[in-house]
């Protein structure tokens, strides 16, 4: 159906220029429209480095911060939908991955992992082709951790990646191209009391 009516769409456009063009006109120059493969979408941070600053204790467990700012890029010819956790949150669902040169490290809690408890809806952030969208974010961590076990500081220094969840179909049942986890650069954090 997306081609048929994209085929369609263009089909004026091609024919439009030649009918109205008259001979006192002049011939306005060819334009090439090259769609960027799907798989051309970025995240980048706003640093390679940064210092987590000592926030606050709960439950005998120290908690950090930092700001991260973030670009996430649109740079196919299609429409991507990054899913929030409310309707009307202003930023994407994230997460911050440890990547200790191996690879990133996807199971896991502790460090600066998040925790989401979402609702369901079907309002998710549109990134348009050839849009940028800046997210300002403040990440704390650790997130989960038992009473009996805490998070040691180590979890929380080291190389990171930012993740998000972007999808290529507003819903996801009988969707060509599902999703796409997307990440970041690499940046390092460090702690600072």
């Amino acid at each position: 159906m997306f081609r048929l009516i994209s085929l369609l769409f263009l089909h004026p456009i091609i024919i439009c220029p030649s009918v109205s063009q008259t001979a006192s006109q002049k011939p306005e120059p060819k334009t090439t429209v090259v769609a960027a493969p799907p798989d051309q979408v970025t995240i980048k941070t706003d640093q390679i480095e940064y210092n987590a600053r000592y926030h606050e204790m709960v439950s005998g467990q120290d908690r950090y911060k930092f700001l991260l700012t973030a670009s996430f890029e649109n740079r196919t010819g299609a429409t991507v939908y990054l899913e929030r956790c409310y309707p009307h949150t202003p930023y994407p669902i994230y997460d911050i991955v440890p990547d200790n040169g191996s690879g990133i490290q996807e199971s896991g809690s502790g460090g600066y992992r998040t925790a989401n408890v979402c609702v369901g809806h079907d309002k998710p952030i549109i990134v348009q082709p050839g849009e940028t969208r800046i997210d300002k974010l403040v990440i704390y961590g650790p997130n989960a951790w038992t009473s009996d076990k805490l998070i040691i500081k180590e979890a929380l220094t080291g190389q990171f990646r930012l993740t998000y969840r972007a999808y290529f179909c507003r819903e996801l049942i009988r969707c060509e191209r599902p999703d796409a986890m997307q990440y970041s650069n690499v940046f390092t954090v460090r702690l600072q009391n």
